[in-house]
């Protein structure tokens, strides 16, 4: 079951492949990590059983929790009939290694991606189902209206000059929450900026329980600092 007041740090923005980036992360003070399924390391193509069951028991010594995977491919490569077989391949291939990953340390098993307008769909319905199959949730970060489970990013969302809070409360409610902040010049530390962290927090654990919250470090310069700032932000606003 998602730990809803956990928030995830996402790997690609720590140093290392992934048992020093996971060291890292736990350093930072994180309790809960997000792996890109592209990056070196976490690719599906690249890990057999014995690697898994690697990074299982490096999750489970360090105490971190496996908050789901992102798989952040061209959204475009699900609509392209040159490239939608490949595209598809690649999500049923993550979410298999999600399922396999949780089935050896706690995880929520929620796959983020973005699934584009014109995706066929039969595919998007083919993939749902194989994932439902493994006990793992497709959940789309486009912002057309989605077949599958629907995520939220908070940077786009203060981007565009919306209430992050109202955005969140809006049906259905999100499965993933990609936390962000954002300053009068771009992206910023959690709290440093117009989000509105404390509000953020008590509308997720009011009306958003069930969601999975990952930091979103995109365009930070120290995003290990930044991490590490966010969490004791986080912490700071509830009882994790």
């Amino acid at each position: 079951m998602p730990v809803t007041r956990l928030l995830s740090i996402p790997l690609w923005a720590l140093p290392g492949r992934p048992r020093a980036s996971l060291d890292a992360a736990r350093s930072a003070g994180a309790r809960a990590v997000t792996p890109d399924a592209t990056a070196p390391g976490w690719r599906p193509r690249d890990l057999d059983r014995s690697a898994r069951r690697g990074l299982a028991a490096t999750l489970r010594r360090l105490e971190l929790r496996l908050a789901g995977l992102d798989l952040f491919i061209p959204p475009g490569h699900l609509a392209d009939p040159a490239t939608v077989d490949r595209a598809a391949e690649a999500v049923r291939a993550a979410a298999g290694l999600l399922a396999e990953l949780a089935a050896l340390t706690p995880a929520d098993t929620v796959l983020s991606l973005e699934r584009p307008e014109g995706a066929p769909e039969e595919v998007s319905q083919a993939l749902a189902d194989h994932a439902q199959n493994l006990g793992v949730t497709l959940v789309d970060f486009s912002p057309a209206p989605t077949p599958w489970a629907r995520g939220l990013d908070l940077a786009r969302v203060l981007a565009a000059g919306q209430d992050p809070a109202s955005r969140i409360a809006t049906p259905p409610a999100p499965a993933v929450i990609r936390v962000a902040d954002r300053g009068a010049t771009g992206p910023c530390t959690l709290g440093q900026g117009k989000l509105g962290a404390a509000a953020v927090r008590a509308t997720i654990d009011t009306v958003a329980p069930g969601a999975v919250t990952v930091l979103d470090l995109t365009g930070l310069p120290d995003p290990a600092a930044a991490a590490a700032s966010a969490l004791r932000l986080w912490a700071s606003l509830g009882v994790n």
